[in-house]
C-alpha cells in the first residue's frame, strides 16, 4: 500500500492511495480517513475481487480498478475500470472491452513501467451491420 500522484490516465496528478487486491480493505480505509485522499487505485491482475464489494466497501471514494479481464457484473457508480490488454488473451481483450463504459472506463497497455492509456470514451465502435453496404469489385 502506498500513498502518491496518479501517474496515467484521466485522473493523472490526484492524490492516490495504490494497494494490491491482497491488501487489507481496512487498513486502506484507516489511512483513507488519516491522509484526506478521494481516489484510491486497486491492482486486481487476478480478477479476485468483487465489484460489488469494492463499490460497497469504498462507497465514499472514487476507485480506479486495473484488471485483466471485465467480468459482466454489477459495477457501482464509484468504480473505474483500467482494463490492462497487456497481460490478456485476444478472446479475453475483446470480451473484456464489451464490458467497458465508455464515459469512465480505459484501456491500459504497459511495458517496463511506459505506460499507454486509452479511455474508451475515444473508441470507435463499428459493428457487423456497418459493413452490409461494402461491395465486392
Amino acid at each position: 500500500m502506498k500513498i502518491g500522484l496518479e501517474a496515467e490516465g484521466r485522473l493523472k496528478g490526484i492524490k492516490t492511495l495504490f494497494i494490491e487486491a491482497h491488501e487489507s480493505f481496512l487498513k486502506a480505509l484507516e489511512v483513507l480517513k488519516d491522509k484526506g485522499i478521494g481516489h484510491i487505485y486497486i491492482s486486481d491482475q487476478r480478477n479476485l475481487l468483487s465489484y460489488a464489494e469494492i463499490t460497497y466497501v469504498f462507497r465514499d471514494y472514487h476507485v480506479t480498478l486495473d484488471i485483466t479481464r471485465v467480468k459482466d457484473d454489477w459495477i457501482g457508480d464509484n468504480i473505474s475500470i483500467m482494463f490492462r490488454v497487456d497481460l490478456c488473451l485476444k478472446e479475453a481483450i475483446y470480451n473484456s472491452i464489451l464490458n467497458l463504459k465508455s464515459e469512465r472506463d480505459q484501456i491500459k497497455i504497459e511495458k517496463d513501467r511506459h505506460v499507454f492509456v486509452f479511455p474508451m470514451n475515444c473508441a470507435m465502435i463499428a459493428i457487423p451491420d456497418d459493413f452490409a453496404g461494402d461491395v465486392e469489385v
